[in-house]
C-alpha cells in the first residue's frame, strides 16, 4: 500500500477528510478511538491482523489507553500471518497456536469472551 492510499484510509477512518487547513496542521489523533477511551467502557474484544492495512502495533496503543483508563474487561488479539480485515475473517478458523489442535472461528472467540463478562448474544 502507497502512502496516499494509507492517507486516505485513515482519514476515511477517522472521517477526517481534509488534506490542509488553513489554522494549522489537522490533529487525526483527536479522533481515533484511542482518545475516546473511559473508565466505563463496556466488555471489548479487539482484533487485529499482523498484516493488515493498519500498522499491526496501533493494537497496543489501544491496550495502553485502556490500562490507563483503569478498564480490565477487554481482550486483544493479533491473528498472525493475516491480512484480513473486519468480517473477512469472521466466520474464518484461524490457526494462531502450535501445534494445530484446534481451528477457533474468530466469531466463536469474540461470542464467548462477551459471554464470560455476562453481556449474552440473543
Amino acid at each position: 500500500m502507497d502512502l496516499t492510499q494509507f492517507e486516505n484510509d485513515i482519514e476515511n477512518y477517522t472521517n477526517t477528510c481534509k488534506r490542509e487547513d488553513p489554522n494549522g496542521p489537522i490533529d487525526q489523533k483527536r479522533f481515533s478511538p484511542v482518545t475516546k477511551v473511559t473508565s466505563d467502557a463496556p466488555p471489548i474484544y479487539i482484533i487485529n491482523s499482523e498484516e493488515g492495512p493498519q500498522p499491526w502495533h496501533q493494537i497496543i496503543d489501544m491496550q495502553c489507553a485502556l490500562e490507563n483508563a483503569g478498564v480490565t474487561n477487554f481482550k486483544l488479539w493479533t491473528i498472525p500471518h493475516s491480512s484480513q480485515h473486519s468480517f473477512a475473517y469472521w466466520r474464518t478458523p484461524i490457526c494462531d497456536t502450535i501445534p494445530y489442535t484446534v481451528y477457533p472461528l474468530v466469531k466463536d472467540r469474540v461470542i464467548e469472551s462477551l459471554d464470560s463478562h455476562g453481556t449474552k448474544q440473543p
